[in-house]
């Protein structure tokens, strides 16, 4: 693809779904993703537009997760912008230490919270915070 569409194009959301409907293929299996409240399944992405959340409760398998993404971006001419990825360890302890991610080789910066479709997401998973954020 050597031209997009116009930034708020309606055209534009439809067009990148279409072209990484694929990405079950590569995020779909061999993963083991974070626990939810139904027991046996897990979640290991979240995507909207163009937006992607990775989800996995072992350190060891997210860093997996990064390191697919750099090989499905690669195979599909994306760019992946490194600064818009953090690191938000949901429920964490106090003071507990969280490994270093990684993408392409740069270091993904830890925070204590993160929004997604206008729904603040704190690591204590905290709904007072989100419902002030509103």
């Amino acid at each position: 693809m050597l031209r997009g569409v116009k930034q708020d194009c309606p055209l534009s959301s439809l067009l990148f779904s279409l072209f990484i409907n694929d990405v079950d293929n590569d995020f779909g299996t061999g993963f083991m993703g974070a626990v939810t409240g139904t027991e046996g399944l897990r979640v290991t992405r979240m995507l909207y537009a163009d937006d992607l959340t990775l989800t996995a409760n072992d350190p060891v398998q997210l860093q997996k997760m990064l390191r697919r993404l750099e090989s499905y971006a690669a195979r599909k001419g994306l760019t992946v912008n490194v600064q818009k990825f953090n690191i938000v360890n949901f429920n964490a302890y106090r003071n507990s230490a969280v490994p270093v991610f990684r993408l392409y080789n740069q270091e993904l910066e830890e925070r204590d919270s993160f929004t997604c479709l206008g729904m603040l997401s704190d690591k204590h998973m905290n709904l007072h915070h989100a419902a002030t954020h509103v």
